[in-house]
């Protein structure tokens, strides 16, 4: 399936008047500057941030991408295969039930969560959940943004390194 977007990408100029360059998921939402930074504020925080791993927050990106259909997050990484470690078999399942019907979050799932998670840290799921999938997956879906090009998926790679290391040990 070819995806074409909903929106072109809109401008956005540096103070000195040049155009950043952007990704097709930030061109879109730079069609309103100050939702595009302050939502880039938010996913730094929810991704990098916290008492999770941000591996184990993008391993729940990379594992629902497809689920919700956007490309563009698709495009990003693949999700493992398999998982040995059990909280992160746990979180992946919650954000893949999360992403198929939100409304099959019940009692017992919560119950097998309070089983390996803090409250603290179910608190942070729920909230990369809600936030990666309901949030930036769904827009990117609904906005029919494209798959990141061999370059921006380069460039995300070095984001999130550059990130990781500027981020104190979870």
């Amino acid at each position: 399936m070819i995806y074409m977007p909903r929106l072109e990408s809109a401008p956005l100029l540096r103070r000195d008047g040049t155009e950043l360059q952007m990704n097709p998921y930030a061109g879109v939402l730079a069609h309103r500057p100050e939702i595009l930074r302050k939502w880039a504020e938010l996913s730094d925080t929810v991704r990098f941030s916290g008492v999770l791993p941000a591996e184990l927050k993008e391993e729940m990106r990379r594992s629902t991408a497809a689920v919700v259909g956007c490309e563009f997050c698709a495009s990003l990484g693949e999700p493992k295969s398999e998982y040995t470690d059990k909280r992160e078999a746990l979180a992946v399942a919650f954000a893949k039930t999360v992403a198929e019907d939100h409304r099959r979050v019940d009692k017992q799932t919560f119950a097998e969560l309070r089983e390996h998670f803090s409250a603290e840290e179910i608190v942070e799921l729920v909230a990369t959940a809600c936030f990666v999938i309901m949030g930036g997956q769904t827009f990117g879906n609904v906005m029919g943004i494209e798959s990141a090009s061999d370059e921006d998926a380069l460039a995300y790679e070095q984001w999130r390194e550059d990130q990781l290391a500027k981020t104190p040990a979870a």
